[in-house]
């Protein structure tokens, strides 16, 4: 197992500001969670619609973008414990029965089962040019306040320069989505923070 300091070499982020990914490369990015959508139940016209809109929807895009599948194993334990209470609370017999069975049932499943939720996500990067990485050398080590040089304005400058580029990139990725009939949400800081947590820790 590699020590403390070792583990923070293998990790490519090095801060999270305003809902933005900076990596220790210079890059920004910035993260969609997007529902999944059940294809299979879909009629035939409305899938050749859902990827007909999804291929104009690539084709539109001039950067690239990176989807992204989370599985985690399934906690349903407040469901459980949801159930135990209104096996505590009902009074009829036959219900109480069907309510110990289901209890049972659920329990013997898990056991031999991994339920998994997936989760969707669409990570929308901004590179900044040569120019700006040279002049600013060191810029993520600036960004979380290690060093003195580059100055906090010019760290400002580029940072806000990403965060317009990424809002720009994020509005054609949201109509896009929207055409496909895709819901998602754009993650923020606190969200992001537990699902890079999470990635890195899967214990």
């Amino acid at each position: 197992m590699p020590e403390k300091g070792e583990s923070q070499k293998i990790i490519s982020i090095d801060t999270i500001r305003n809902g933005i990914v900076v990596l220790k490369d210079g890059s920004f990015k910035a993260v969609l969670e997007v529902e999944g959508i059940n294809f299979d139940l879909k009629s035939t016209e409305e899938k050749d619609a859902i990827s007909e809109s999804f291929r104009s929807f690539l084709i539109s895009l001039d950067f690239y973008i990176q989807i992204a599948i989370y599985s985690s194993k399934t906690k349903i334990d407040d469901y459980l414990e949801k159930i135990n209470k209104n096996l505590e609370s009902e009074q009829n017999p036959l219900l109480k029965e069907q309510i110990k069975d289901y209890i049972s049932f659920l329990d013997n499943f898990l056991k031999v089962n991994n339920i998994l939720t997936k989760k969707f996500y669409l990570v929308i990067p901004y590179h900044p040019t040569i120019i700006e990485t040279n002049a600013l050398s060191g810029i993520t080590s600036a960004l979380s306040f290690k060093s003195k040089q580059p100055t906090q304005e010019n760290i400002d400058e580029i940072f806000f320069r990403a965060q317009e580029q990424l809002y720009i990139r994020e509005n054609i990725v949201i109509n896009g989505l929207s055409r496909i009939g895709l819901h998602f949400k754009i993650l923020t800081t606190e969200e992001l923070v537990e699902l890079f947590y999470n990635l890195y820790n899967p214990q």
